[in-house]
């Protein structure tokens, strides 16, 4: 759990490393909540929630590091988990707005109930990663693996899938707004009892997807039908 700890920092700090004072400031970060993390561990607490609790306490990354010639917009690359290994990883309720995953391996993260408003994953492996309630409005899921990825209940308004594997994948039941699927892999996705409005399937295997009981907008609608999609039991609305 202490190189788990450790990974986790060097990511939030990654853009900092050439920095001596920020070094310095990760460092006792870094054992302070090495500390905090054995506290809450041996009150009874499970090592993934201890962990959990542990990250969510470091608060307003601004106000930890204090540094004069540090500018604001600099600070905003702290958000860069890019190239990190982050399989299976707890960032469940987090903000990280803009954030960026890019190649990294997520394989079984679980971002539940997390806002990811307009952050990116390229290229990573989200293999069975979790989105449950999770805010990807105007993220962009880019060359990525999804296959075993859940998102249920999740925002997918303005959301953009290009180029990556949803094989599999359940879309049920979720209110799609301006989502965008391009070259995507939809064989066996499923789009059951899903609302789609203004949604596009440019290049992507719709014949291979199941939309039964989706409700969508006639434009949709129209596309779809262009490509060829079964939808015997889909409705204009």
């Amino acid at each position: 759990m202490s190189e788990k700890l450790r990974i986790y920092l060097d990511s939030l700090f990654a853009s900092y490393e050439d920095n001596k004072a920020v070094k310095e400031v990760k460092e006792q970060l870094f054992i302070d909540l090495q500390e905090k993390l054995n506290d809450l561990i041996n009150d009874g607490y499970e090592e993934d929630e201890a962990f959990n609790k542990t990250i969510q306490s470091i608060g307003d990354i601004s106000e930890i590091v204090d540094i004069s010639d540090v500018e604001v917009k600099e600070l905003q690359k702290l958000i860069d988990f890019s190239k990190s290994p982050l399989e299976g990883s707890d960032f469940r309720n987090v903000d990280v707005v803009g954030g960026e995953f890019n190649h990294s391996a997520l394989e079984g993260a679980d971002f539940s109930f997390s806002n990811l408003n307009k952050s990116s994953f390229k290229k990573s492996d989200l293999r069975n990663a979790k989105f449950e309630g999770t805010n990807l409005s105007g993220a962009e899921i880019i060359k990525s693996a999804l296959r075993g990825a859940s998102f249920k209940d999740a925002i997918l308004d303005n959301t953009e899938f290009i180029s990556s594997d949803l094989s599999g994948v359940s879309f049920d039941n979720l209110k799609l707004n301006s989502t965008v699927f391009k070259k995507t892999a939809l064989t066996g996705t499923s789009f059951k009892n899903t609302v789609l409005k203004n949604v596009s399937f440019k290049y992507s295997q719709v014949k291979e997807a199941d939309f039964d009981g989706a409700l969508m907008d006639k434009l949709t609608y129209a596309l779809l039908e262009g490509f060829k999609a079964d939808l015997e039991n889909a409705t204009v609305i």
